[in-house]
């Protein structure tokens, strides 16, 4: 069973932004190394090499290789933080859209809607005389 089995581990020297090279042991999950103490994850490539002295493969990386957001083994809280997050950036969003319409677009908008209030109430005004002529019998149709 593969429940019991324990995960494999990947060496990974990481460079630091203070030019400090720390050697860590990982567990690999999909094609990716985890570091769940610092909530960061980097994604494995073909660059491994062996270390002096150890059967363990190696990785250099560095800090800002770091994936943006952190892997988690547990795929359902992922899949719901990621939702929540969707959510939360959809929703500012919309307020910006809303909020930050320049001056002439608001105007413009205006605008569009007094024309087309204007013209059917015209309409609407042009359709009722003619109506009323015809019931009136001031107007004979030529059918």
């Amino acid at each position: 069973m593969k429940i019991w089995q324990q995960k494999r581990r990947h060496g990974i020297l990481l460079l630091t932004e203070d030019r400090r090279l720390l050697d860590l042991g990982l567990p690999v999950d999909v094609a990716c190394v985890i570091d769940d103490k610092a909530r960061q994850a980097w994604a494995l490539g073909s660059d491994s090499f062996p270390k002096a002295g150890s059967g363990m493969p190696y990785q250099l990386v560095c800090e800002r290789d770091v994936a943006p957001i952190a892997i988690s083994i547990n795929a359902n809280k992922l899949a719901e933080e990621s939702h929540k997050l969707t959510v939360k950036i959809s929703g500012e969003a919309d307020k910006k859209s809303r909020f930050n319409l320049n001056f002439e677009e608001k105007e413009n908008r205006l605008f569009d809607i007094l024309q087309t209030l204007i013209f059917g109430g015209a309409g609407f005004i042009i359709v009722l005389m003619v109506i009323g002529l015809i019931s009136a019998g001031k107007v004979k149709l030529p059918w």
